[in-house]
């Protein structure tokens, strides 16, 4: 059973907490991502300027930002995906179980 992805909102926009993959990814679009490298982890939480208009970190001069640029202190995502562990156990078995098709078909096939 596939367990869901926590959503944490961000500036009024939704994105689902993906540890995993290393990053947030916006619910309704899943190209756009903030990876946790982009963001400063300070205090057992991560901070960074997320830009309202990209709807994503803000890269610029921070003393010269604009109004669509808000800070943001968002917990550790360990806090906020108390499943993670489940996900990360699925993703290893279901990598398991697809090398071991591989190496069955591959059987199968020598003469």
């Amino acid at each position: 059973m596939k367990s869901e992805l926590p959503d944490y909102n961000v500036g009024g926009t939704r994105f689902h907490v993906d540890i995993a993959d290393g990053g947030l990814r916006q619910v309704s679009n899943p190209a756009n991502r903030i990876p946790f490298d982009e963001m400063t982890f300070r205090n057992g939480h991560y901070e960074f300027l997320f830009d309202k208009s990209t709807k994503n970190v803000f890269k610029g001069n921070p003393a010269s930002k604009p109004e669509s640029v808000v800070a943001v202190r968002m917990p550790h995502p360990y806090k906020l995906d108390p499943n993670i562990v489940n996900r990360m156990l699925e993703r290893i078995g279901s990598r398991r179980q697809t090398a071991k098709h591989q190496i069955r078909k591959q059987a199968s096939l020598k003469p």
